[in-house]
């Protein structure tokens, strides 16, 4: 058991290393997220009682990819099956942490701010994502989690 742990631990360093060596691969490949999704009162939901609430994206869909020399993107599909590149909106997208398990992302555009945390656990390999949308009509935070697929690219 604690050598396939071990195994496991090297898998997104191996990802990565290799598609730093392609320059653009996709590294993960997640689906449908589940969570929670705060909204206070205030903006358009003032009036309402500020609270978590379930909050899931059931159809959604989320690809990490390494597309240059230290350049990755995050590819987004949302309920609507409406699909938002990250560098193609001209986001930067930083990794912000890494380890042989785990690789953290930040994402910033002018409304709101993202974070991803692709890893293996105890369960196979998912993502813990975050979005802070600060200055859009309606406010909101909300933490979500979702199973990927990691994606070892061609040579």
């Amino acid at each position: 058991m604690m050598f396939i742990c071990r195994g496991a631990l090297s898998a997104i360093a191996l990802l990565l290393t290799m598609a730093m060596e392609a320059f653009a691969a996709d590294i993960a490949v997640c689906g449908g997220s589940d969570g929670q999704g705060y909204y206070p009162s205030v903006g358009l939901t003032a009036g309402h009682k500020s609270e978590w609430t379930p909050d899931s994206i059931s159809k959604g869909r989320i690809t990490l990819s390494f597309t240059a020399p230290n350049n990755f993107g995050v590819l987004i599909s949302d309920a609507t099956g409406a699909i938002f590149s990250s560098t193609a909106d001209g986001t930067k997208v930083a990794r912000v942490g890494q380890t042989e398990s785990s690789i953290t992302m930040l994402v910033v555009y002018p409304m709101l701010v993202e974070t991803y945390t692709f890893l293996i656990s105890s369960t196979g390999f998912e993502v813990m994502w975050t979005t802070n949308k600060y200055t859009t009509p309606i406010l909101k935070v909300g933490a979500y989690r979702a199973s990927c697929t990691f994606v070892v690219p061609p040579k």
